[in-house]
């Protein structure tokens, strides 16, 4: 790739890794010209020359007009006042951010150094990145306001560790997990517990040291939770669930924070385990889906995991892709599974069991060829838009077959669609005026589910509903107007 200007982690996983890279085919041309404007149609298996099943391209950034030589993850953001959507991007050179409101022509609005930046996230209107760099550069945190207005300016600078490699946000316990890599804060190798009370200045809570292996196995990837799953014995505990190399999933119990260890469940390995990279659990909290990173040269298989018992996880299957590629993330909304596989692309699947798994959309972001660790690193659900890293490419933002959105070239609606008060805490208005008679609006929540659904009675005139959100749980929402292929949205929230 040519010289570069940060300084690589030195773990031998790390550095494997970068060496596989290196040797890895890329593809012939894989540079291209930003795409705006018009939507690229998914016609027989293609849309501008990508392979691609019930998705359409609606635009593209390339690398170099985001300035980020290689990409890694993504993240949705909707300002709660506006109800404007935006992409927050990372990568080994540094962080981008895009206004998503017109996906056929999204506008880069800020970009800025900082190395190794491996994992983002968005908390209380703050943007955690975590950086995989040999020196402390830890964790840096900025406020999206300030972001997206173009001001960059860090909140906080936690430099108590390096090697961070992932983060996951416990929001119900205030609380954020860093997976460290071996050696990331002197003998913590597994989980870095940060303190989430001031969102805009993160303090190290503790550290969760290896408590189930003596050889110092390291937690790749998390996700830590306030469990409200199927095991009453653990309702209300806050439970993490990692994805160990060489260890396969281990189940910790992170309530107590006085002491100086978590209380490990249960562990879960699998035949044939590679290198457990990270997974995710279902809604209902009955299943643990997780990918296996190290199976280069075969089939991505995702190992289906029941964790109905946390004292007695079992293995209850397994679903493997149709092409050869390489695992590399899981996000899920509701029911849906958007799978990012590298050189395959990604590809969105609807889950309702171990024997219940249906292929709903797939796009290719490489044109040609087959690289153990190119292609589509991570995906970002915005209504109506999948945002996908292509790491050696740019960004792509694809339409949703899951969704009901449509993305139009030239339409604009009058409509006006105004929420009062937001954030609200037990009562919120609604007040649509344009929309024809008939017109629906339905509250969706973060996870995709619809949690209210009106239909509008009046033609053209101001519609007012009052309604009680006080058995809501706390979080962003997605107010949605729709008639027709015609669509207007606004991000509201509440608080207690």
């Amino acid at each position: 790739f040519g010289q570069r200007r940060i300084t690589w982690p030195q773990s031998l996983a790390f550095t494997l890794w970068l060496a596989l890279l290196a040797i890895a085919p890329w593809e012939t041309s894989a540079q291209i010209d930003s795409i705006r404007g018009a939507r690229a149609t998914c016609t027989d298996g293609l849309a501008a020359g990508h392979a691609c099943s019930d998705m359409d391209l609606l635009s593209f950034v390339s690398r170099d007009e985001l300035g980020i030589e290689f990409l890694t993850d993504v993240e949705p953001w909707l300002d709660p006042q506006t109800g404007r959507p935006f992409l927050i991007t990372s990568g080994w050179d540094g962080v981008a951010v895009l206004d998503a409101s017109d996906a056929l022509n999204p506008v880069v609005l800020t970009t800025f150094e900082l190395p190794a930046a491996v994992d983002i996230k968005v908390y209380e209107g703050h943007l955690y990145v975590t950086t995989e760099a040999s020196e402390a550069l830890g964790l840096r945190s900025y406020r999206m306001g300030d972001l997206v207005a173009g001001i960059v300016s860090e909140t906080s600078a936690l430099d108590a560790f390096h090697q961070g490699h992932n983060l996951s946000l416990s929001p119900e316990a205030q609380r954020g997990y860093i997976s460290l890599v071996a050696g990331g804060l002197g003998s913590c190798k597994t989980l870095l517990e940060l303190d989430l009370t001031d969102p805009a200045r993160p303090s190290v809570a503790r550290c969760l040291p290896d408590s189930w292996s003596s050889n110092n196995r390291w937690s790749h990837n998390a996700e830590c939770l306030v469990y409200d799953g199927p095991d009453e014995d653990f309702a209300g505990q806050e439970l993490c669930f990692m994805a160990v190399p060489g260890s396969g999933l281990v189940l910790m119990d992170v309530t107590d924070k006085a002491a100086e260890k978590g209380t490990v469940l249960g562990m879960v390995r699998y035949p044939d385990e590679q290198f457990a990279h990270q997974g995710v659990l279902t809604a209902d909290r009955r299943y643990f889906l997780m990918g296996d990173e190290g199976r280069d040269g075969d089939k991505p298989r995702m190992i289906i995991i029941d964790v109905a018992d946390l004292s007695d996880p079992v293995v209850a299957g397994f679903y493997e892709t149709p092409r050869f590629a390489t695992d590399h993330d899981i996000e899920r909304h509701g029911n849906r599974l958007y799978w990012s596989l590298y050189s395959d692309g990604m590809r969105i699947l609807e889950f309702n069991g171990p024997d219940q798994i249906t292929e709903l959309g797939y796009f290719r972001t490489m044109l040609s060829g087959v690289a153990i660790s190119a292609g589509t690193w991570d995906t970002a659900v915005l209504p109506g838009v999948v945002a996908a890293t292509s790491a050696q490419r740019g960004i792509y933002l694809l339409s949703d077959p899951t969704t009901a959105v449509s993305v139009e070239e030239g339409v604009v609606l009058d409509w006006e669609l105004s929420v009062y008060p937001n954030p609200a805490s037990h009562v919120m208005n609604l007040q649509v005026s344009g929309a024809p008679q008939g017109a629906s609006l339905r509250l969706i929540d973060v996870a995709g589910r619809e949690v209210l659904y009106r239909t509008l009675s009046t033609q053209g005139l101001s519609s007012e509903l009052t309604i009680d959100v006080g058995d809501l749980a706390p979080g962003v929402y997605l107010a949605r107007v729709q008639s027709g292929e015609s669509v207007i949205t606004k991000a509201l929230t509440i608080l207690r």
